[in-house]
């Protein structure tokens, strides 16, 4: 299955998702196994997915962008991001703003561009809540930030590895607590 090449004509990147987007109050929705690569936009986009559900696996997410991540999810929940292979994304390889209760295992960001490998952010004032980073691979990037994870209740990160060909790792952890 695959993915690719949307949004050509240079519609808004941000309002226009590049790859799939999924927006639906109330409903969940599973993206497994695809190749989602050179889409002008996010590469897989949900927008207040507010079921149970969400899972975002064993996708190949490549080259999307400049706005917002290869992965987005944005005021959603109950979400699973794992085993996702993210490589040359522009500005975020996996961003969750402002979503609850989302786990993020076993992803490798490779090659990221922009602000962040993996960033965990509150939205318009909104926390993102229970978020777990964890068992990641972080590599090769030249983002701003190699793991963003701003304060939130119930926000942890461990066990990921991050590494720099050049320059120093740069993470941020707002959180206290650790698994």
């Amino acid at each position: 299955n695959g993915v690719k090449y949307n949004n050509h004509r240079n519609f808004n990147q941000q309002w226009h998702a590049g790859g799939i987007e999924i927006t639906s109050t109330g409903a969940s929705a599973q993206i497994i196994g695809n190749e989602i690569g050179n889409n002008n936009g996010s590469g897989i986009w949900f927008d207040s997915v507010t079921g149970s559900g969400n899972v975002i696996t064993n996708n190949y997410i490549h080259d999307n962008g400049p706005q917002e991540a290869g992965i987005f999810f944005e005021a959603s929940h109950h979400g699973l991001i794992a085993n996702n292979v993210l490589v040359n994304n522009n500005r975020r390889g996996i961003y969750i703003s402002g979503s609850d209760d989302v786990k993020i295992y076993n992803n490798t960001v490779y090659g990221q561009q922009g602000l962040s490998g993996i960033e965990v952010l509150a939205r318009n004032g909104v926390n993102s809540t229970n978020t777990i980073v964890k068992n990641n691979i972080i590599a090769n990037g030249t983002s701003s930030r190699d793991l963003y994870l701003s304060t939130g209740t119930g926000n942890a990160s461990d066990y990921n590895d991050v590494y720099r060909s050049a320059g120093g790792i740069l993470m941020w952890n707002g959180v206290t607590k650790t698994l």
